[in-house]
């Protein structure tokens, strides 16, 4: 359901009466668009109820004209979220991907841990210690080669993350 622009106006007018003069008065206009219109900003948190019975702007009325009026205000909160769903969509792809890569980690450990058992009984145990230690150094670089690809990939998200930021910032 989309709001009428006659609605959109009287909201706008509705909020930058609470701005400038501090308070309104519910029944200050009785048409049906000025009654609707009050509604909505109840219902969006934009104005609340003062100890005297009239109504003054809250926070969000603030940003709402700080952000050119209740149009922009509501277009700027559909991108905010779909933002933090993309951010979400992205952290959900990279902690799978760090799943699977764990998993290989342990798997790979297994084998090799299987494999050098068997060489240290086979062979002396100088030659399998040697055997050992190299491909636990090989091991460690590739650990090392992989958190360095997962640092990047944490870099590239929080870079999206600024880039989103900076976009929200603009509008």
């Amino acid at each position: 359901m989309e709001i009428k622009k006659d609605i959109i106006v009287k909201i706008d007018t509705l909020l930058q009466m609470a701005f400038d003069d501090g308070q309104i008065n519910f029944l200050s206009e009785p048409d049906e668009n000025w009654k609707k219109g009050f509604r909505i900003c109840k219902s969006l948190n934009l104005i609340r109820r003062k100890s005297s019975g009239l109504f003054e702007l809250d926070e969000k009325g603030v940003f709402v004209i700080q952000d050119g009026g209740i149009e922009k205000y509501l277009t700027n909160i559909r991108e905010e979220k779909f933002l933090d769903s993309q951010i979400k969509r992205l952290t959900k792809k990279r902690l799978e991907w760090e799943y699977v890569i764990n998993f290989l980690f342990l798997i790979t450990g297994a084998v090799l841990t299987f494999i050098f058992t068997n060489i240290s009984e086979s062979t002396n145990q100088k030659q399998s210690t040697e055997k050992l230690h190299n491909l636990k150094t090989e091991i460690n670089d590739s650990i090392s080669k992989i958190q360095t690809r997962l640092n990047e990939q944490n870099k590239s998200i929080l870079d999206i993350k600024n880039a989103t930021d900076s976009l929200k910032t603009e509008k």
